[in-house]
């Protein structure tokens, strides 16, 4: 879990930057990134407390760090911002 948890503090804090300079966005565009990505995760956390009651937190968690490890190289070496 802190793995999971360390993953996601360094990809947020570096976000921004990598929008800019990678993906050659403005930084108006960058701005309006971060702010989907914080709705989305808080929204995130109000959904989870309803499926932790159905599914069990272990499992969850294997998957998603499951997931976590494949999407978050496959995001920063892939360019296009459609992905």
């Amino acid at each position: 879990m802190e793995f999971s948890d360390l993953m996601l503090d360094v990809l947020y804090s570096f976000l921004a930057l990598y929008f800019v300079d990678m993906v050659n966005m403005d930084p108006g565009g960058a701005a309006m990134a971060i702010s989907v990505w914080t709705v989305v995760g808080l929204a995130g956390d109000f959904l989870l407390i309803p499926l932790l009651e159905r599914v069990k937190g272990l499992d969850y968690l294997r998957v998603s760090v499951a997931l976590e490890l494949i999407l978050y190289p496959a995001f920063l070496l892939v360019e296009p911002l459609w992905l």
